[in-house]
């Protein structure tokens, strides 16, 4: 099976791959009350939606980490890291529901949640098992990140 991640000699992406500042933590974080703190990962491609999200995100005490595209990322086993992905349909050449039959393949059916300002409906209605859930991005943020909490519940229970 082809890689749909960007080769790292990609002159685009090279730059963000080797920053120091995006460095993923693999140490899991714990609540006050010492419970863990789920792990999220946001993959998107627009700059002010991921912004936002993430701004969200950190206000309702959610850690999330954020990449804008699979290349920025680097490796896709490193999303074992994560209780649950959220990734936009429309990233670059690839789909949402390509982008989960790659990763449901590497990752054991980890919980995604698809999102896109489109309807795209009838596409992930062939998506893999472990697309949980679509959302079109005008829920809004919270619903969003109540939708990946409810994600990472049922796969613990």
């Amino acid at each position: 099976m082809n890689s749909p991640i960007t080769k790292a000699s990609d002159p685009k992406h090279s730059d963000r791959l080797h920053d120091p500042s995006r460095a993923i933590d693999l140490r899991r974080t714990t609540g006050a009350d010492g419970s863990v703190v789920p792990k999220m990962v946001l993959i998107d491609d627009d700059p002010s939606y991921t912004a936002i999200l993430a701004r969200s995100a950190a206000l309702e005490g959610i850690e999330l980490d954020v990449f804008h595209s699979l290349s920025e990322l680097g490796f896709v086993s490193l999303l074992r890291n994560y209780d649950v992905a959220i990734v936009d349909y429309d990233l670059g050449t690839l789909n949402g529901v390509e982008i989960a039959e790659y990763m449901s393949s590497l990752l054991d059916d980890m919980p995604m949640v698809l999102i896109s300002a489109s309807d795209r409906s009838e596409e992930v209605a062939r998506s893999p098992h472990c697309v949980r859930a679509f959302l079109n991005k005008d829920v809004g943020f919270n619903a969003i990140l109540e939708t990946a909490r409810q994600c990472i519940k049922a796969k613990a229970s």
